[in-house]
């Protein structure tokens, strides 16, 4: 008889996703609307692992429905999308431990960044398995513990015979508005992304059993501490869908300490992602050379990026966006659909892509649609990586 405990190696995969969206913690309800979001996704690369148990990652789980050019396709596409969020975390945390006037100035910042990148990519790839899924598990959860804490704090403050955060009437602080209609989505669409790269689990397929056990459980935990964080600040007074005055609400309770643990939570959960995504794409790429071939573009798209002082954010959300609807495909080719696989084939890539549509639209700025043009760009590029890469019959 089958058990239906997890192994220790399925512990290890659940911390590693977690470490993956372990930032969707701060972003509130974001991450409950992302999570359903994503949630048919984690329902399809449970269904292709049953079709395919010997797969050993995202990639022939797709060839083993789609052929071996679609499993090239999904490589080239998750590689891509791994290394632009990495390059993207590294953007943020160079800006977290910056002073705030030397921010965004070219050379400090974007050198800053390489050097974070450069650091993270010898730790995902020289740290032996055990050492790395502690070091990424002890980073998420403390940044989230300590989200969940503070969040817990004042949304008990609002539930008491006050009734509301302690800045609620304060004129000060300046919320980013109250949208609505395709405003509501395009917000919400934004703050979701931040679940991106679940799918990190398939880089250890041939270790784990409960695959979508591991995603599922990990999600739920940050969702938990995302929905904490919204009520907290949201419903607060601020009118807010992420957590954007957490730390200025859990300040005036508990005092400026307050502020500066939850610095230290961000940079927490946003080296916890980092670190996971570059160990996906390593372990995507089997390791060996190419580790290095991938932090060396990383550093020098950050620099690039910094010297134009532009942000890659959120491009790579984007490629990955292109690699769950292959994921979906995939699936849909799975023999015995029922009609939950109808509607996941029929609607769910429509919603995943007006994620990166509808923001760019309401912005009503030209370069509002400069990253989904480049992520366009990029998913042609990693499409003729895969027909022309790959063999069109294995063997």
């Amino acid at each position: 008889m089958p058990t239906t405990r997890m192994s220790l190696a399925d512990w290890r995969t659940t911390a590693l996703c977690l470490a993956a969206v372990c930032a969707g913690a701060s972003t509130g309800l974001g991450a409950l609307f992302g999570a359903a979001m994503f949630a048919p996704v984690i329902y399809a690369l449970a269904r292709l692992r049953a079709h395919a148990p010997n797969a050993t990652s995202t990639a022939t789980l797709v060839a083993a429905t789609c052929g071996p050019q679609a499993g090239g396709f999904t490589k080239a596409l998750q590689v891509t999308g791994y290394a632009l969020v990495a390059v993207e975390s590294a953007q943020s945390l160079a800006s977290l431990m910056t002073e705030q006037d030397q921010r965004f100035d070219e050379w400090p910042w974007s050198l800053s960044a390489a050097a974070v990148v450069v650091v993270a990519a010898l730790v995902a790839s020289v740290l032996p398995d055990g050492a790395f899924i502690a070091l990424a598990a002890l980073l998420a959860l403390a940044g989230v513990a300590t989200y969940l804490y503070f969040g817990t704090a004042v949304a008990v403050h609002v539930l008491s015979e006050t009734g509301t955060a302690p800045l609620a009437n304060d004129p000060t602080p300046n919320p980013p508005g109250e949208p609505d209609g395709l405003g509501v989505y395009a917000e919400l669409a934004q703050l979701g992304l931040a679940m991106v790269a679940f799918e990190v689990a398939t880089t250890r397929l041939h270790r784990v059993r409960s695959l979508g056990r591991s995603m599922g459980l990990a999600m739920a935990v940050v969702v938990v501490a995302a929905a904490v964080v919204w009520y907290a600040t949201g419903r607060g007074g601020n009118g807010a869908f992420g957590g954007y005055y957490l730390a200025e609400e859990a300040s005036a309770l508990f005092g400026p300490s307050a502020g500066s643990w939850l610095h230290v939570a961000t940079v927490a959960i946003v080296a916890a992602g980092l670190l996971a995504v570059l160990r996906g794409a390593f372990d995507v790429l089997d390791r060996g050379r190419w580790f290095a071939i991938v932090a060396a573009l990383a550093a020098v798209a950050t620099v690039a990026a910094g010297m134009l002082s532009a942000s890659t954010a959120p491009v790579g959300e984007f490629v990955l966006i292109a690699l769950y609807i292959v994921i979906l495909v995939a699936s849909c080719r799975i023999p015995g659909g029922d009609f939950v696989t109808w509607w996941l084939r029929a609607l769910t890539p429509i919603a995943l892509l007006a994620v990166v549509v509808i923001p760019a639209v309401t912005a009503l700025k030209l370069m509002a649609l400069l990253p989904v043009a480049i992520a366009t760009w990029l998913v042609v590029i990693a499409a003729i990586v895969g027909l022309v890469g790959t063999p069109s019959h294995p063997g």
